[in-house]
Parts: C-alpha cells; structure tokens; sequence
C-alpha cells in the first residue's frame, strides 16, 4: 500500500525531507519535497518526519505530521587553532536528544534507514564558512565540526590538515561531551555555540 500525506515544519511545508514508519516492518524513507509524500509500506504504523529543511527537527503521527515548536536559531561560529585559515571540507553534525512534542521511544528512527542500518547521524552539513546558523526544534541537540581523511598518514606530504572540535562553548562556559559523540547543547531559546578546533595527529587514526 502507498501512504500519502502531508509533512510541516516550523510553520509551512518542509521543502527537503524524509518519511518512514516505524512497527514490525520498518519502510522508507521516502523523500518530502513541498510539504508531501508518498511511502510505499506493507501496512499502518508510526509515522516520523524528519525535516532538514527549511528548519530541523521531527514529527511523528499519522498521514499529517506537525512537527511542534517552538523553533530557535543556533549560530554556530568555527574557531581554527592559532587562526589558520577555515577548513574548506568541513562538516558539522546535528544528532536530536530530545525533541519538543517528539515521543522519546521514536529517537531511534530519526536515523534508521532500513531495518538493519542507519546513517551516522541525523544531519552532516558542510560548513565552508566559519560561522553558519540552523533554526532547530527546540530540546537537546548534540553537535560538532571535523574533518578526518583517514588516508592523511599514507599521503606524502599532505597539504591538509585534519581537525575535530576540541571544546563547544556557550558564553563562554563548555559544554558536555566528546569530539565523537558531540557537544550537548539545549535549545530553548537562540543561541551562540563557538567550537572550537584542534588539529587531529596522524597517530591518532
């Protein structure tokens, strides 16, 4: 059966987007362009949104999905050790914690895409400016910024360096977590995160 529906997000049509549904047999994802779908799936089941655009966050439901705000801007501002130039081939990452009006127990379909895989997370924009701001739904993020060629070592004189975020910070004050996993940041209002890079070592691949 094909399940047709609607998908918004921060108060219109979510413009780049997925759809699955969760249950006994996992389906999807199936794109969202202009605030719709169409999910080919074997039978009825949690549906869950995930919008990238224009705003980031979830919703989960049946054939309308409403993805609840409220919804704030997080600059994020890239800061490079001893101010070397901005990494062109940077990628930040986003990982939901927790989502306003987003039943915990469907977190782990944020990221499925089958029964047996999921990506590395929710999103991976790359940032080829030192400062990029996301409108996120509000809650507990997880968040970074690197770039890792695990090839580096092999290369004969690399002209790149390879980085990660060594801290995340919020006026000042660091926020919990790791390079790997991310920094967790709650979203309750608008923000300003500076993360901070350091330059990975080749022995550290």
């Amino acid at each position: 059966m094909t399940i047709s529906g609607t998908f918004e997000a921060g108060g219109g049509p979510v413009t780049d987007g997925e759809v699955v549904r969760g249950g006994e047999a996992f389906a999807g994802p199936a794109a969202v362009r202009d605030g719709r779908f169409a999910l080919d799936a074997a039978g009825p089941g949690l549906l869950v949104g995930r919008a990238f655009a224009p705003v980031l966050g979830a919703a989960a439901g049946g054939e309308a999905l409403v993805a609840e705000g409220p919804w704030h801007d997080v600059r994020v501002e890239v800061v490079t050790p001893g101010g070397e130039p901005h990494p062109l081939r940077l990628e930040a990452f986003l990982d939901p914690v927790r989502l306003a009006g987003f039943p915990d127990e469907a977190l782990p379909l944020l990221r499925r895409t089958s029964e047996t895989s999921e990506r590395g997370h929710f999103v991976a924009p790359a940032l080829p400016e030192p400062a990029a701001t996301f409108r996120l739904q509000a809650g507990r993020w997880r968040l970074a910024a690197s770039f890792v060629n695990p090839e580096r070592g092999l290369m004969q004189a690399p002209d790149f360096a390879n980085y990660v975020t060594e801290r995340a910070l919020v006026d000042g004050e660091p926020l919990p977590g790791s390079p790997w996993s991310g920094f967790e940041l709650d979203v309750a209002g608008d923000r300003d995160v500076t993360l901070e890079l350091r330059e990975l070592a080749d022995d550290e691949l």
